[in-house]
């Protein structure tokens, strides 16, 4: 949800400000100071970049010694203070890094999750640098107060010092905001969008159903009007009036007479047959032409052809009247099937 990025956002800004006032403090401003040494007539503020002599600042620079009337050219230790002072660094990269998150997780909140990922990453290494430099701080303390140790004084830490720790835990927290972001972000992309909806078929084309589906709602269509005398049937404007028209009835159909399929018609079709030219002369043409096949037969043939079958018995007037007629039982072998390749297909 963004809600974990604005709350990354505005912990890394918080760090990026206490950061900033602790690095620029002493002796750049004499207000905010890392440690402070008090003597009879001497008063010592320490910062990152050098410290301050009863309010009169030194060289700003890295690295430097503890000062005379501490008694540091007379301490061993002093070399020690003035490494420690070099490693003091760690502050303006940690307050760099915080600016660095600052930005990134200003783009988090409209960009890619890649970028709240870098944010991340530079939120936690800032982390760990300001806990670097706190540390630092804490060592410098013990080592000033082991140089002092047979001197009357009062050691404290500065306002610096807390803006430090308290930096430190803002950017660990913009880092767990971030991360809780990056999460939320990641689990939504499984999701489809609520402004998928409002999205055109042409900008987005598979987020075009759900827009016809999510809709303005539209009223039904207005139903007929009840009227008593539409006790059977519906009278529409566009329609004609069915109310006159009553309900069909089942009742018993006649069925209709055929009488041409009980009585004999009354002239036989055979004389169709009688009087053709070549009536009287066809069954004997059949029985006395023998089958003579011709060369072409034989040119395509595997194998010898089979003898010719003998022809079919003749037909009779009755058998030839009773063809015609739908319930009449069928001849043997019909007139139009005797020499077809499926003599039976009729009897079916």
């Amino acid at each position: 949800m963004r809600l974990f990025s604005f709350g990354g956002l505005l912990a890394a800004v918080a760090a990026a400000v206490l950061l900033g006032l602790a690095t620029f403090g002493v002796p750049i401003h004499d207000s905010f100071y890392l440690l402070e040494v008090g003597m009879s007539q001497l008063h010592f503020r320490f910062g990152p970049f050098g410290y301050s002599q009863n309010g009169e600042p030194s060289a700003t620079h890295l690295g430097y010694d503890v000062p005379s009337d501490l008694g540091g050219n007379q301490n061993p230790i002093s070399s020690l203070v003035h490494t420690l002072s070099y490693v003091l660094v760690v502050f303006p990269i940690a307050f760099a890094l915080a600016v660095v998150t600052v930005l990134l997780a200003v783009l988090a909140t409209t960009c890619a999750i890649a970028v709240n990922a870098v944010a991340i990453f530079s939120a936690t290494l800032g982390a760990l640098l300001a806990t670097l430099a706190f540390a630092i701080v804490i060592a410098i303390y013990f080592v000033i107060k082991d140089v002092l140790e047979d001197m009357t004084f009062e050691l404290n830490f500065g306002q610096s010092f807390y803006f430090t720790v308290i930096g430190a835990a803002c950017l660990y927290f913009a880092a767990i905001l971030s991360s809780g972001g990056l999460c939320c972000d990641g689990w939504n992309l499984r999701r489809p969008r609520q402004n998928h909806a409002d999205a055109s078929y042409i900008t987005a084309p598979s987020h075009a159903p759900p827009r016809r589906n999510q809709s303005a709602p539209t009223d039904l269509p207005a139903f007929p009007e009840y009227h008593p005398s539409m006790d059977s049937a519906y009278e529409m404007d566009d329609t004609a009036s069915y109310s006159m028209y009553k309900p069909h009835e089942e009742t018993a159909l006649v069925a209709p007479q055929a009488p041409y399929l009980t009585q004999q018609p009354a002239g036989s079709r055979m004389h169709l047959l009688a009087e053709a030219p070549h009536a009287g002369s066809s069954t004997q043409w059949l029985a006395e032409t023998p089958y003579a096949p011709n060369e072409q037969a034989y040119v395509d043939a595997p194998e010898a052809p089979a003898a010719p079958a003998a022809p079919p018995p003749p037909v009779s007037e009755q058998q030839a009247a009773a063809w015609f007629l739908p319930e009449g039982a069928p001849p043997s072998y019909p007139p139009a099937l005797a020499r077809s390749a499926y003599p039976n297909d009729k009897r079916r």
